[in-house]
């Protein structure tokens, strides 16, 4: 089953089944997101869609979850992609129900008991509105502790834009967090090679970083159409694999190899925003 938005110029689809995942967002008809194949596509492998939420953490557990000094093994999430660690959550490879919907609005729903062998093991539920208004498409992820202790929490959303040879990024960052094979990672300065405060293409080499301090908002150039991306999130996650003809621009709430630190007490939670807004081709970040 898809559930189809629309608002004025802006359509967009999504397949609560997998992963409540986004499968296309358009622009007056143009694909502002690289889109999924097929809803099937997308339930096989979540990598084929177009967005995908990354719920209760973002990015790869190297050994499994380590919690107030006590090593966790959980299960690989997609062992397609990784058929050792457990990889952005377990939001992206579960069914969601749909909570509430509207023409230009849904609102879909997890849940998780924290029981099973493998499985994260804190009670939980999330909930992910995705939108479309006048400006254009907008996605709320909250997560929820539903368990009576403390429970480690990350949020972060997975969009996927066509890369082509006119693509530029611009957005501003106070550094850059390169994340370990083995867990971790490395905080530096950011790099000239790197810099996209002013503007520039994508490097031709493989990019794999996190943007720490990042201002919230940046300016996405490609295909001919120019996107303005805001979040409230502190960290903005780049990966653009040599040679594809995709790139991610990720907001996160922790840098990948480093989850753990931030804790929701029992009943608390913790939210993400990204909202999706076409530009003027000669205007730039406010």
């Amino acid at each position: 089953m898809t559930v189809a938005l629309r608002h004025d110029r802006f359509s967009a689809e999504i397949a609560p089944e997998a992963g409540a995942a986004l499968l296309s967002f358009s622009v007056g008809g143009r694909r502002a997101l690289r889109p999924a194949a097929s809803p099937q596509d997308a339930a096989r492998d979540p990598r084929a869609a177009a967005c995908f939420a990354c719920v209760p953490w973002f990015g790869r557990l190297f050994g499994g979850l380590d919690v107030a000094g006590r090593r966790v093994a959980l299960a690989p999430t997609l062992p397609a992609c990784d058929p050792v660690n457990p990889l952005h959550g377990e939001g992206w490879t579960r069914p969601w129900a749909i909570a509430a919907r509207a023409p230009d609005r849904l609102l879909c729903r997890l849940r998780s008991d924290g029981a099973g062998p493998g499985r994260f093991p804190f009670p939980y539920e999330a909930s992910q509105e995705i939108a479309l208004d006048a400006q254009g498409l907008s996605i709320v992820l909250v997560l929820t502790n539903a368990g009576a202790g403390p429970m480690p929490a990350g949020l972060g959303l997975h969009p996927y834009f066509p890369r082509r040879t006119d693509t530029r990024l611009s957005f501003a960052a106070d550094g850059l967090w390169t994340p370990h094979e083995a867990g971790g990672g490395a905080e530096t300065p950011v790099p000239g090679g790197l810099d996209f405060a002013r503007g520039a293409p994508l490097p031709e080499r493989g990019v794999d970083h996190s943007f720490i301090g990042f201002s919230g908002e940046a300016l996405i150039e490609t295909d001919g159409l120019a996107l303005r991306l805001k979040s409230d999130a502190p960290i903005l996650h780049l990966y653009a694999p040599p040679g594809a003809d995709f790139f991610c621009l990720e907001p996160v709430t922790h840098r990948p190899g480093a989850f753990g630190a931030d804790i929701l007490p029992p009943g608390a939670r913790t939210r993400l925003s990204m909202r999706l807004s076409p530009v003027p081709r000669d205007k730039g970040c406010a």
